[in-house]
């Protein structure tokens, strides 16, 4: 399944995006704090949850918990509304340890890529799983499109986690150095037991100083459900060190939905905009601006619709290129 991905220049403010569109809050749902949810019981919860009537919670707390973790998700959200604000507020941040993985890092991060590599040997045995292999099934086939046009030598793939989309693309174009990244030794030690391709290798580290000391001439970068997680500052330090280690070509996928803050979607500009909540610790930011700035291109724009349960959960799809040539003199 080849995909077009020619340059399709845009200018101006706002970004056209292709695909599914993100829909309107149905009118008998509110967005809670993390997940869509009926009116009633939203304010029936949030009742529960109030000071006056801890004693009445207290005593129904094992029988909502049952029903939906509610205290949790509003301390989330919370805990996330606050990040944001600091975000937008302080143009200072680029340490990324206090979003993401908390706690025991190595620990977290090898749960979160053995829940993966089990998910993606079950896809053929869980129907709730169908969104997943969807999500997998294209990437495959956007990176599979990216390759055949022969001008990519390198791919370097930031948030590896389990390698499942790496290893089939390393094998399909033997003649391609593939990379990935993770912040702990987790990623590499999980993927190498399993067993990987010579022309797959991983790293452990700060992705932003690897990327100062090495160089991938004539290179994909890809960042999927990473960057959601990270702040904006963050993102543009990243974006800022793509051009002079080597990369010519940028492809996305990060999760987009109805913004918990402002209960709308979001509007992605070639203007600078602040970043906005989705929802719990995932954050949606105006990647037109900063690929912008940073001299790339956008090539595709796109919305992607899986069967995931929640009725405003999409997938945001990017692929851009650099404007001109490394070297090109301007």
């Amino acid at each position: 399944m080849s995909r077009d991905f020619s340059s399709k220049k845009k200018g101006g403010g706002s970004v056209a995006i292709t695909g599914s569109q993100v829909p309107n809050k149905p009118k008998n749902l509110v967005l809670g704090y993390d997940r869509p949810i009926s009116f009633l019981k939203f304010n029936f919860l949030r009742a529960l949850t109030q000071k006056p009537l801890i004693p009445i919670y207290v005593w129904t707390q094992k029988i909502l918990k049952k029903l939906l973790d509610f205290e949790n998700d509003k301390n989330q959200h919370l805990h996330s509304l606050k990040q944001l604000q600091e975000m937008n507020c302080n143009t200072s941040i680029v340490d990324s340890n206090e979003f993401g993985y908390t706690g025991d890092t190595f620990v977290r991060e090898l749960d979160f890529i053995h829940k993966y590599a089990i998910q993606t040997k079950s896809f053929h045995l869980l129907n709730n799983l169908a969104h997943l292999k969807a999500l997998y099934e294209r990437v495959v086939a956007d990176l599979c499109a990216l390759l055949e046009q022969g001008k990519i030598k390198n791919v370097f793939n930031f948030g590896i986690g389990f390698a499942y989309v790496d290893r089939q693309l390393a094998l399909k174009f033997p003649n391609i150095n593939f990379f990935g990244i993770e912040r702990t030794l987790a990623a590499k030690f999980y993927n190498e037991a399993e067993g990987i391709p010579s022309n797959l290798k991983f790293f452990a580290g700060d992705v932003i100083s690897h990327l100062e000391s090495n160089s991938y001439e004539d290179g994909l970068f890809i960042h999927i459900r990473t960057a959601v997680l990270l702040p904006k500052t963050f993102i543009e330090a990243l974006y800022a060190r793509l051009e002079n280690a080597g990369f010519v070509e940028l492809y996305a996928v990060e999760q987009l939905g109805l913004s918990r803050n402002t209960g709308k979607a979001y509007n992605f500009s070639y203007q600078e905009k602040k970043s906005e909540l989705y929802r719990r610790h995932m954050f949606i930011h105006n990647y037109p601006e900063i690929l912008k700035r940073y001299n790339f291109e956008i090539n595709c724009f796109d919305l992607f619709q899986t069967s995931h349960p929640h009725f405003d959960y999409r997938m945001l799809v990017i692929n851009a290129s650099q404007n001109y040539p490394k070297n090109f003199a301007i």
